[in-house]
Parts: structure tokens; C-alpha cells; sequence
């Protein structure tokens, strides 16, 4: 049956109405619908002169906040703004539960619950153990318009063991995900930092912005470590700073490290990267991404259809010891242009730069125009033809010590003819093999007289990714010269059980030998290294990889393998690389690695990760872990060991440890089990 009035709708199976209408008697399958919550009762007794309903239980309540309450006994008031009940329980987002004495909503969106008991554990109602963790409170006052719990006398209990007292507590209310407050603390031992406690504080700026703030004490040293976060539509910031006051040096020791990206009308992008440091101990010592070199860039680019214009400007800082002098690179400009000539088989390119280099004691300049056409068509036997041909024009401006000053232009001109003849067979019409022989025919003037400068053609790359390169030097101030041929020829096969494997043979043939690359490269020489790559993939469960250099006395130069496998609860990834003294400094490498993920159980994680050095026989670093997550607690304990000890890697070994009570604005995984194990 229903009843309606301005301030409620009742439904329930039975409504009785006195004779003057001035009393209201429900039972059965009460509901009450009024002010976005749902009242649902046994029975309820209304009456006029009164301003509030008695309702008899079981009850239910919930409103529009995912907040439902049960009580014995209520009063409430007509529109369900206040409530006062006896013998409450209140869930929170299926998350956090909290069992009281009294209960007290009005209408200022407070909920006040007195004597109270909270926790996000599950309770066992076979026996009566206390949860892994609950927090017991005189009070427990709900703001919604806040959104946050505040707890007053509060004491915290780890399986019914007082642990901690506080009289006042606030966190976020159950399901936010953002919200300012103190994070869960870290206990962390190092070598390098001591023992001691990290703890961060979390501050919400706005919808778009946060920032981190955390002190770090151990018994050697104070850090205090800032990450400010910044997203918008078009920009995004992260600032990150570390500090450790020397109180009896009078000094500020640390880095302040600024990144950033941010889109502007027409197409116009901005990025920077910089990092301020007071010396570069501080890096090292804070383990901030341990490298040889710290890059500094800003870099503005446009795009347009067809066309790209970059502007740049670098600064690099040397970790090294002692300290190299690293130029700085302001502008770097580079403009490339393409268009389609006669056809679309037929593209036509045109590329400027402006680059210059300085430091205290020498300038390097350089301007730079390349023209590129390329050709490409389909025969109708098969074939597949590419034709490129292009001239690079190189104008240098050099000023050395003492006022030296040279200048000096450079053509680089260079024609390039690609065959290719793939094919293709199809097996039971489901299976496919492809077999793609592949040539390519280059030419470069060769003259005697090497280039004047090189700047930014050092490394030198031989792999399968350039094994059809018409230049193997990184940069623009050499190019490859002479006449060589590209050559290889792949094999691949699909099927459609998930099974997939090929390899591919490639080698590089010169007609003259133009002595560009050391001894110890796999260029040198008339006939290059060979080149062989395989990989064979079953579905997504199973992935071996080989890439491999071989000189021509079958001797391997260079060598990586990765295997991947990837299984439900299990997941491997390792990698074997094996390389001569292929970087001038008569030093072999021969590494292996390997990092494991195992799903123990639904709350169980463990993770080991390990990299070994097997010429040396030497451990370089290992890492192991367990995590236990519920939705209850969030527990992890991590230990980490770098045994490499030099200027750029100090040894290190670390024992971290976390541990965070779940229900408050985290979501995690549930457990069926009222125990950890």
C-alpha cells in the first residue's frame, strides 16, 4: 500500500490510519522515501502531533553517499533529516564499518555516533577474536559536508591490543580518493642514509594540483622531500626537491628538479627538464636516477601538416670524476618539410638546421640543408623497388683558443637503391609464412680527407633496426662513404594457435674499404659481422627473443637474449647480454638479469628482481619483496641490496617497510578470511 505526504512516500503491506487521521500505523516491508534516503523497517508508528516517527527493526537505511546504516530502534524525523537510533552499525562504500552504542544525524549533515568501534577488517561471527585492527572511539562524528571522519579519544587496537591513543583524528571518509592528511609512514635502513622513519603529508591544492611533503629522520641525517604535481588540460608540471640541512657546516645540501609540458595554440608544444644541485654527491647519495650526466633541455616544436619545426637548447652536467666539461648547445633549430612530386610514389623532403656549441674556451657552429627525394614502386612480378637520393649541404663556423677561428663547407651527396621480393604462403588456409629477401646498394663520395669536426656522429649503431641504415653514425657530422650493399633476408611464420617465430640474416658488403670504423667495431672491414635475430611468440604466455653479432670467424661479438613468461599468478622476465670489448675500452660484458612476480594467493605478492655480473662474477644488484593486501590492511617489506660500490654507484643495502590500515579512501582487494594467513 502507499501513502504519500509533502514530506515523505511510505510503502508497505499493511497502512492503518485512525478515525481522526492523526496517527499512522505501517507494517510489513516498510519503506520511506524522503530527502535521498531510503528508510526500509518492520514497522513504524506516525504520529501528527509529534515531530518524529518511531521505527521498530531490523532497519535499514541508506543514502545517496553509499552509506548504509542498521539499527534496532529509531526516532527520526519526517523528512529523514534527523535520526537518533540505538544498537547501530553503519557501512561506509562496502568499506569501512563502524558498530556504536547511539547514533545522531541531523540536519546539518553531521552523524554523530557514540561508543564506538571502527574497522574495514571483516569480523568472524564464528567465534568472538577481535579483527587484525579496529579503532575504538568515544566518538565518531560523520561530516558530509567535509567529508571526513573525526574520531575523539581514539585508541587503536591490533588484534585487541591497545597500540596507539590519540584524542583527536581526522581522516577522509571512506572513498575519496584525494584528500589532504598525513600518508601511511615508512621505516627505512640504509647505508647510505642510516636508519630512521619517513613520514609524508599528502595536501590537496585544488582539483588539478597536490603536493607531497615529507620529513625523513634517521640517525645519521634530516631529509625533507617535496613533489609538487600539477595536471591541466594543455599543461602538466612535477616539481621534485630533496634537502638535508648541515647544520654544523652551515650548509643546504640537495637538488631541486623542475619538468614539464605544456600545449599552446597552433600546435605549438613546450617541454623543459631542469635540475638544480649543490654538488653532484647529492644525487648520488639521494639515489636520484643514478647516471653518468644530468640533462637539462628546453624544447619548443610546432607541427603541421607535413611539416615539423623544433627549436632546442641543452645543457648537460657531468657526474663523472674528475668532472667533464660538457658544452652547452644553444639553439638547436631544425625544420623538415615534406611534400608529395609528381605522384605519391614520389616524396620530396627538405630539411634545415642551426646548431651551436659552446663552452668558456670554444664555439661550434653549424648550418645545415638536406634535400631528400624518394621513389618508391610495386611490380607487377613482385618486386618492390625504393629509390632515395639526396645531397646534404654543411656550412661550420669553429672558434678555438687563442682567437683560432676556421670556417669551411662540406657536400655530402648520397644515392640508394632498396630490392626487396617478399613472399608469401598461406598453409590450410589459416597458417602463413612470410620469406623477404632484401638488398640495398648505396654510394657516398669518398675523399681521402676526413671531416674537419665531429660533434655528434661518437656512437656508432649496428643492430636490426639499422641493418638497412643509409647512415650508422648517430649524428650529422660523418656520414657512411663509399659503395656498400645492405643485405638480408627474414622468415616469419603466423599461425592461428598463437604460435609465431621467425629469424632474420643480415650482413653488409663495402667495395672499398674506407676505414670510417675501429678494429673493434662489426663495421670494419670489406664484409661486416653478421647479424642474426630470431624470436618465437605463443600467445601471450610465452616470448624468447635473440639478437646476435657474429664475426666472420664465428665468433660471437655481441649477444642479447630476453625470455618472457607470463602466466596467471606467475610472472618471468629475464635477459642475457653478452658483449666483446666492442666500446674501445678492452672491456668484456656479460650480464644476466632476471625479475619474478608471483601471485601467492589472492592477498599474498612477492617480487625478487636481480642483476648479476658473470664475467666478473660479481652481484650488481638484487631486490626481493612481499606485499599482503585486503581490504583491512595494505602491508608490504622490501629489501634491496647494490653491491657495485664506485664514484657514480655506491654500495647500498636497504630494508624498507610499510603499513597501511585500508578502508580509507583506498580501495583494495577483499579477503574471504578473517586472518592474514
Amino acid at each position: 500500500m502507499l501513502f504519500a505526504s509533502n514530506e515523505f512516500n511510505l510503502i508497505a503491506d499493511q497502512i492503518f490510519i485512525s478515525d481522526e487521521k492523526n496517527k499512522i500505523i505501517a507494517q510489513g516491508n516498510v519503506k520511506i522515501f524522503a530527502s535521498k534516503k531510503i528508510l526500509s523497517a518492520k514497522k513504524i508508528i506516525y504520529n501528527n502531533s509529534s515531530s518524529l516517527v518511531q521505527v521498530y527493526g531490523p532497519i535499514e537505511i541508506i543514502d545517496d553517499n553509499k552509506i548504509k546504516i542498521t539499527a534496532d530502534y529509531s526516532l527520526v524525523s519526517k523528512d529523514l533529516k534527523k535520526i537518533i537510533s540505538n544498537g547501530v552499525k553503519a557501512l561506509f562504500e562496502n568499506q569501512f564499518k563502524i558498530t556504536s552504542e547511539k547514533i545522531k544525524y541531523t540536519y546539518r549533515d553531521k552523524t554523530q555516533f557514540t561508543n564506538s568501534m571502527g574497522t574495514s577488517c571483516k569480523i568472524c561471527s564464528k567465534d568472538s577474536s577481535p579483527p587484525l585492527w579496529n579503532i575504538k572511539s568515544e566518538s565518531i562524528v560523520h561530516n558530509q559536508e567535509n567529508r571526513t571522519l573525526i574520531f575523539k579519544n581514539a585508541l587503536l587496537e591490533i588484534g585487541g591490543i591497545p597500540v596507539f591513543y590519540t584524542p583527536y583524528l581526522q581522516t577522509p571518509e571512506p572513498g575519496i580518493k584525494r584528500a589532504s592528511g598525513f600518508l601511511t609512514p615508512s621505516i627505512i635502513s640504509s647505508d647510505i642514509y642510516g636508519y630512521g622513519i619517513k613520514q609524508p603529508y599528502f595536501v590537496v591544492l585544488n582539483n588539478n594540483s597536490d603536493l607531497t611533503v615529507s620529513l625523513f629522520k634517521t640517525n645519521q641525517t634530516i631529509l625533507f622531500e617535496t613533489e609538487y604535481r600539477s595536471r591541466l588540460k594543455n599543461e602538466d608540471v612535477n616539481i621534485k626537491s630533496i634537502i638535508e640541512p648541515n647544520i654544523s657546516n652551515k650548509k643546504i645540501n640537495g637538488f631541486i628538479k623542475f619538468k614539464g609540458e605544456k600545449k599552446y595554440p597552433k600546435s605549438f608544444n613546450l617541454l623543459y627538464d631542469f635540475t638544480l644541485f649543490d654538488k653532484k654527491r647529492s644525487l648520488i647519495s639521494y639515489d636520484y636516477e643514478i647516471r653518468d650526466y644530468i640533462s637539462n633541455y628546453l624544447v619548443i616544436n610546432k607541427f603541421e601538416n607535413n611539416k615539423k619545426r623544433t627549436f632546442e637548447t641543452f645543457y648537460f652536467q657531468s657526474l663523472r670524476t674528475p668532472i667533464g666539461i660538457e658544452p652547452i648547445i644553444f639553439p638547436n633549430y631544425q625544420e623538415k618539410n615534406i611534400s608529395n612530386l609528381f605522384s605519391n610514389n614520389t616524396i620530396l623532403s627538405n630539411s634545415f638546421g642551426v646548431l651551436n656549441l659552446f663552452d668558456k674556451n670554444k664555439r661550434y657552429t653549424r648550418i645545415n640543408h638536406t634535400a631528400e627525394l624518394r621513389y618508391s614502386s610495386d611490380h607487377k612480378s613482385g618486386f618492390i623497388y625504393e629509390n632515395l637520393g639526396k645531397v646534404s649541404n654543411y656550412f661550420y663556423d669553429i672558434r678555438e683558443e687563442s682567437k683560432i677561428r676556421s670556417n669551411y663547407l662540406e657536400i655530402k651527396p648520397l644515392i640508394s637503391t632498396t630490392i626487396s621480393y617478399p613472399l608469401i604462403r598461406l598453409k590450410n588456409s589459416k597458417d602463413k609464412e612470410f620469406l623477404i629477401p632484401k638488398i640495398q646498394l648505396n654510394y657516398s663520395p669518398y675523399k681521402k680527407s676526413e671531416s674537419k669536426s665531429n660533434q655528434d656522429s661518437i656512437e656508432v649503431g649496428f643492430d636490426r633496426t639499422s641493418l638497412f641504415s643509409i647512415n650508422r653514425f648517430s649524428g650529422e657530422d660523418i656520414q657512411e662513404k663509399g659503395l656498400w650493399l645492405n643485405s638480408g633476408i627474414k622468415y616469419e611464420k603466423k599461425s592461428v594457435n598463437g604460435k609465431n617465430y621467425g629469424t632474420e640474416l643480415g650482413q653488409i658488403f663495402r667495395f672499398n674499404n674506407v676505414n670510417q670504423f675501429s678494429e673493434t667495431r662489426s663495421l670494419n672491414g670489406k664484409n661486416s659481422d653478421f647479424l642474426i635475430s630470431s624470436f618465437f611468440h605463443y600467445k601471450n604466455f610465452f616470448s624468447l627473443k635473440n639478437t646476435s653479432v657474429i664475426t666472420n670467424n664465428l665468433k660471437f661479438r655481441k649477444s642479447e637474449t630476453s625470455l618472457n613468461l607470463n602466466r596467471e599468478k606467475n610472472k618471468i622476465s629475464s635477459s642475457f647480454i653478452y658483449e666483446t670489448n666492442n666500446n674501445d675500452d678492452n672491456r668484456n660484458l656479460t650480464e644476466f638479469s632476471i625479475s619474478l612476480l608471483s601471485k601467492i594467493n589472492n592477498n599474498w605478492k612477492s617480487n625478487f628482481d636481480m642483476r648479476h655480473d658473470i664475467a666478473n662474477n660479481q652481484a650488481i644488484s638484487a631486490t626481493t619483496g612481499l606485499t599482503f593486501e585486503n581490504e583491512c590492511v595494505d602491508f608490504s617489506i622490501n629489501f634491496s641490496k647494490r653491491f657495485a660500490s664506485s664514484e657514480q654507484l655506491p654500495e647500498d643495502t636497504r630494508i624498507e617497510l610499510s603499513f597501511d590500515l585500508g578502508g580509507f579512501g583506498k580501495r583494495i582487494s577483499s579477503s574471504s578470511s578473517c586472518s592474514m594467513m
